[in-house]
């Protein structure tokens, strides 16, 4: 019996993309002990090549770090007016008041 021939039009057919550790752990931003250690549990899928070659799946990586996203906090519209923080040292009220602490030897 021959072996299948592989067609590229065939998607079933078609192997998943992998990556070296090496080069999973600079996407992720880690040590490769680490990619290793997400490989363990489960959390990143990966397999063997040859006997000591490991590779991991490219589209697993990617829902790692879709689990793992943090949502944005929400921003306020820009609809909403902020008023601007007084200026107080340059008012003419507040060397005023300050005047009046200093005063009273609260100031």
């Amino acid at each position: 019996m021959t072996p299948r021939p592989f067609l590229a039009l065939d998607p079933a057919a078609m192997p998943r993309p992998s990556a070296k550790v090496a080069t999973v752990a600079e996407i992720l931003g880690c040590d490769p002990g680490d990619v290793r250690r997400l490989i363990r549990a489960g959390e990143i899928e990966a397999h063997g090549i040859g006997v000591r070659g490991v590779r991991v799946f490219l589209d697993s990586v990617r829902a790692y770090q879709e689990r793992r996203a943090k949502p944005l906090p929400p921003k306020a519209p820009a609809h909403i007016h902020r008023p601007k923080a007084p200026a107080n040292a340059s008012s003419a009220r507040f060397r005023a008041m300050m005047a009046g602490l200093k005063a009273k030897g609260l100031a």
